[in-house]
């Protein structure tokens, strides 16, 4: 197996080894004091199933918003984040440059707001708890699941040598859609306007409804000037019709 890229699940640096370990321990904190919050009454456990499944497609749905948000607007504060998100459109593989804790934590921060809200808004609502729990998950589990999805589509170079190792539970997930599906998200990659959702991207066309519904911007990086450009909902339509020629 090569692998070109940072192999390393932690990274060398110890001030970001300090910063990216604390937010997975309060992550996980918070999502253990959600987790005792759920006491499901008998008379509500026909509903968990339809919690859990509503929560798998919410998550979805919230890692699209996250995906959208960093490829189309530009926040000083975190102008590195988009900087990585836009570059990774010019460079799939630019994702294996970090440490793979790197892609477990990314979104972490998100999470941790969720979880505390939920236990200060809903403590005395556990299926409410239990929703907000799972809809976590999965979208923290997003960019783990995207770097995955880049993996598997180059899991050989162009010589045909084998540059990564999938576990075959991760392929079994990508293809049945549980987690995002690769060849799904080369849409994305291909148009940069479509197909945002990274989990396992089931809410990818409601998500691309909302944004044709309210005439949001979309944003492209992959250009002749490698320049992060707004395009309106015209020029969208204009670069998806292109692909769909192809």
């Amino acid at each position: 197996m090569i692998n070109k890229y940072n192999t390393n699940f932690f990274p060398d640096n110890i001030k970001d080894f300090s910063i990216k370990v604390l937010i997975l321990i309060i992550y996980i904190i918070v999502i253990i004091k959600n987790i005792n919050k759920i006491t499901i009454e008998s008379k509500n456990i026909l509903f968990v199933p339809f919690v859990i499944i509503l929560g798998y497609y919410i998550g979805d749905f919230f890692s699209g918003i996250y995906h959208y948000f960093m490829d189309t607007y530009d926040i000083y504060y975190i102008k590195e984040l988009h900087k990585n998100f836009r570059i990774h459109h010019d460079n799939p593989l630019s994702l294996e440059r970090f440490p793979f804790i790197a892609s477990v934590v990314e979104i972490m921060p998100v999470g941790i707001v969720q979880g505390l809200l939920t236990l200060h808004f809903f403590k005395n609502y556990p299926l409410v708890i239990l929703g907000s729990v799972i809809t976590n998950l999965v979208m923290c589990s997003a960019q783990v699941a995207h770097r995955f999805a880049h993996r598997r589509t180059h899991e050989y170079d162009k010589n045909g040598n084998k540059q990564y190792y999938i576990p075959s539970f991760i392929k079994f997930l990508q293809d049945k859609n549980i987690i995002l599906n690769n060849k799904e998200h080369r849409k994305h990659h291909l148009t940069e306007v479509m197909n945002y959702s990274i989990s396992n991207g089931s809410t990818s066309s409601i998500l691309d409804t909302v944004i044709d519904k309210f005439n949001l911007p979309v944003s492209t990086y992959k250009n002749s000037d490698n320049i992060h450009k707004r395009r309106n909902i015209i020029e969208k339509y204009d670069i998806i019709n292109k692909f769909l020629q192809n």
